[in-house]
């Protein structure tokens, strides 16, 4: 269970960023919903993290550190590609856009993915992890 956490929640957090550098691209941004983009990103990223954690066990022992420094890293490039203002705006954007839901503040969105980010990473922080998984079944 700790391994599933662990991948769906940092693919998600990098879906996030590669959504929002997909935003910044006009030519994209014009022609698709950066919403939709999301979940595939989710999906190849989790595939990804399952293949290096199938590979290198060793992983698990720092699941901890690379969350915390992906959640970091993440926050650092939207803000440096983005601005500190657009950080504030663009997920809730996209995430609002890809949903559909064009009734809901970028304010309560923004405090739901803040509240998720923010669970998530506990969970991770907290969570025990079995040290002997067996990778290979």
């Amino acid at each position: 269970m700790a391994k599933i956490i662990f991948m769906l929640y940092n693919s998600i957090v990098l879906a996030l960023l590669l959504a929002c550098l997909s935003f910044n691209n006009v030519w994209l941004e014009m022609r698709i919903n950066i919403g939709w983009l999301i979940p595939p990103y989710v999906l190849i990223l989790c595939f990804g993290f399952g293949l290096v954690l199938r590979k290198s066990p060793g992983i698990n022992r720092n699941h901890k550190w690379f969350t915390l420094i992906n959640i970091l890293v993440s926050s650092a490039v939207s803000a440096l590609i983005l601005g500190i203002d657009s950080v504030k705006v663009v997920p809730a954007a996209i995430i609002r856009e890809g949903l559909n839901l064009n009734t809901l503040s970028f304010g309560s969105l923004n405090i739901a993915l803040g509240i998720f980010l923010m669970l998530g990473l506990i969970i991770i922080l907290v969570q025990k992890v079995d040290q002997d998984v067996d990778y290979e079944k």
